[in-house]
């Protein structure tokens, strides 16, 4: 698998509310900059096609489920929750 290019995270009103719920919006972001793998979500329910396990630059650790493009290399987060 090639490595993962997130080269921009999409907040905007209707996703900004529900990703934030168990961290906030600057833990979401630096998880997702952070991370390395991209799983593509095989039990989709709902609208996200990929799910990233990673941490925050403080240590913690995030599942983060979300739509990804890797010909933009946009990865707009949908839910996220605290994991150990």
């Amino acid at each position: 698998m090639p490595p993962v290019r997130i080269f921009d995270v999409e907040w905007d009103a209707r996703n900004i509310n529900h990703a934030t719920t168990d961290a906030t919006m600057q833990e979401v972001t630096q998880a997702i900059r952070n991370a390395r793998l991209i799983y593509s979500n095989p039990n989709k329910h709902g609208s996200a096609n990929s799910k990233l396990i990673s941490e925050t630059d403080g240590g913690r650790k995030l599942v983060i489920m979300g739509n990804y493009d890797p010909a933009t290399g946009v990865f707009r987060p949908i839910t996220s929750w605290e994991t150990k």
